[in-house]
């Protein structure tokens, strides 16, 4: 954490859920239909969430139905995580 100099501030042998996945559905949420008087948002995304083991599911900004994921993830194990992860295209045959 002294790259840049952070600060750390979240105990990370604490805030992990690791290995385990907790997956939270936000797909029902009208994020995109809030108005505060500037129109619509562009996008929606959580904040900053200090805790591996989270998965969030919202509606993707495109507004063709599909969906965005957000993980945090710890560093070391983003390369494991690019190694199991995909996408898939329901459109193509």
């Amino acid at each position: 954490m002294t790259r840049q100099d952070l600060i750390p501030s979240a105990n990370m042998k604490e805030d992990s859920l690791s290995p385990n996945l907790e997956v939270d559905s936000w797909l029902r949420f009208p994020f995109y239909d809030l108005d505060f008087g500037t129109g619509c948002p562009f996008v929606f995304m959580p904040s900053y969430y200090p805790i591996e083991g989270m998965m969030f599911l919202v509606p993707s900004f495109i507004g063709d139905g599909s969906i965005d994921a957000f993980i945090p993830l710890y560093e070391h194990n983003l390369t494991n995580f690019k190694k199991i992860c995909y996408s898939l295209d329901l459109k193509a045959k």
